[in-house]
């Protein structure tokens, strides 16, 4: 995995369908070097088209490409790699079959953090950190707090996830969490580049 501060989840839903292509070449164009693909409403042959056109634009810009859930297009496609949440494929049997590419896990209290799992993975998505609409089914809240206190129990990379905008970044770095990952923010605004610049700004003052 790549040093990234900025993590896209490029949630492609039939609302960000239209505009998909073009904002996430601005967001890779603007500096994305790790981002994933989520699709959940589509299916398999759906999801191969959209994968390919997603690497042809990649290719320009070679950032780390991965897919959510769907683990058997990783090989198909040499993607770069696998995030699964807690209700998909066990990441012990991925890791298996997938042995030298990335596998993220989403994490949502202590228990999701068991060393089995640990040993399997390479990064944890850590939330939800604020109230989001991206997924249909949402975790507990955990907040900025409840999120530091997951972190600090184990030595893995993460990333914080969950409604996290430019309004309220700042609340999460206050904290010292300095990682996150970003659909809607990003995805959905009318200026993919502004809004990544604004953030990006943000975390590099804030760290300064």
């Amino acid at each position: 995995m790549k040093n990234i501060s900025i993590y896209l989840i490029a949630d492609l839903t039939k609302e960000t369908e239209k505009f998909f292509l073009h904002k996430l070449e601005i967001l890779l164009y603007t500096g994305i070097n790790f981002f994933q693909l989520r699709a959940k409403d589509y299916n398999d042959d759906i999801i191969r088209s959209w994968i390919e056109k997603i690497k042809n634009i990649n290719s320009k810009y070679n950032a780390e490409f991965i897919i959510d859930d769907y683990w058997y297009f990783v090989r198909e496609f040499e993607l770069d790699g696998v995030h699964l949440g807690r209700e998909d494929f066990p990441p012990e049997i991925v890791r298996y079959i997938l042995p030298d590419k990335i596998i993220g896990w989403t994490v949502n209290s202590m228990n999701d953090l068991k060393e089995e799992i640990l040993s399997k993975i390479n990064y944890i998505g850590v939330g939800p950190a604020f109230k989001t609409k991206t997924k249909k089914r949402l975790s507990p809240i955990l907040g900025p707090e409840g999120i530091k206190n997951i972190i600090n129990q184990r030595d893995i990379p993460y990333f914080a996830i969950g409604g996290i905008t430019d309004k309220n970044i700042s609340k999460l770095l206050n904290y010292g969490i300095n990682h996150f990952a970003l659909s809607s923010y990003l995805m959905k605004a009318e200026d993919p580049r502004k809004a990544l610049n604004l953030l990006k700004n943000q975390i590099d003052s804030f760290l300064k």
